[in-house]
């Protein structure tokens, strides 16, 4: 079942006690999949939830925006240093440096790179996690310093979070290239980027029976909550499927979620956008 307008799709986001997270009920202590799916801020609700967010939001007041913005700029043309083509070149930039950097200022040793990306695929509780995926894991708890513990899986966490979402939106933003580059509005340009392309466009629920909306409460049903269809849907923006940066509504957009699983980290996805594609027009001007 999908949920497709903006009212019942910010209702479904808004209301934990009718619609919570997806989760993970393995009990296993060991550093694979199911340990850090159980031990995230993503995929818990309540007192818990408040708790690992509030720990996740002091992570990210350190470091400030402006820094991930220059080093996201910095990785990025270096890494298109060498002759490579412009769509494989975005996708390199876009697939790589956002975790780099990341993971430098959350701690971690070595390029994880390769490794967030195979936890990433496996990441939500309606997959199954494989034997790579769980060597990966265990790999990147040695790479954050060998603890075990919430505060290593919260790191790694932020980083598969930021993963694929901001991946998509330094593509998506690409998409648009010559318009990007003669915006003299970037932050409206990338709102409306999020808009009318959003770089995650399906988050699941599971319908909780204190909301009366199942035949079974003691089943309850897991719902798609589509973001894409509530950002263009017409009774809130006017004429949605126009990409228009000037709109006075944008702001309206639901792709970094609402209510108390609200990403924490947008300033940061943004700033990793701009200074990835800062650092992509550092080598390929226009």
């Amino acid at each position: 079942m999908a949920i497709t307008t903006h009212a019942q799709v910010r209702d479904a986001l808004t209301c934990p006690s009718e619609f919570e997270v997806p989760r993970d009920h393995d009990g296993s202590h060991a550093p694979h999949v199911h340990w850090l799916r159980t031990h995230v801020v993503r995929f818990c609700d309540g007192q818990q939830h408040s708790r690992r967010r509030a720990a996740v939001t002091t992570m990210l007041t350190n470091p400030s925006t402006t820094r991930l913005r220059e080093r996201a700029a910095t990785y990025a043309e270096a890494a298109l240093t060498q002759d490579i083509g412009w769509a494989d070149g975005i996708r390199h930039v876009a697939r790589t440096v956002p975790v780099r950097v990341l993971a430098e200022e959350l701690g971690f040793t070595g390029d994880v790179t390769e490794d967030v990306r195979a936890v990433a695929r496996v990441y939500h509780p309606h997959t199954v996690p494989d034997t790579a995926a769980d060597a990966a894991v265990a790999r990147l708890v040695r790479a954050g310093g060998g603890g075990a513990d919430e505060d290593t899986a919260a790191r790694i966490g932020l980083m598969i979070q930021a993963c694929d979402a901001t991946a998509a939106l330094i593509e998506n933003v690409a998409d648009r290239w010559e318009a990007w580059r003669a915006t003299d509005a970037p932050e409206a340009f990338l709102t409306e980027v999020l808009r009318h392309d959003p770089p995650v466009r399906l988050t699941r629920r599971r319908v909780t029976a204190k909301s009366g909306r199942t035949e079974d409460p003691g089943l309850p049903d897991v719902v798609e909550l589509d973001l894409g269809s509530a950002n263009r849907d017409p009774d809130v923006f006017n004429h949605p499927e126009f990409f228009w940066p000037e709109r006075p509504d944008a702001d309206r957009h639901l792709s970094f979620g609402a209510g108390p699983h609200q990403c924490p980290g947008e300033a940061q996805a943004r700033a990793l956008t701009v200074g990835a594609l800062q650092g992509i027009a550092n080598r390929k001007p226009r």
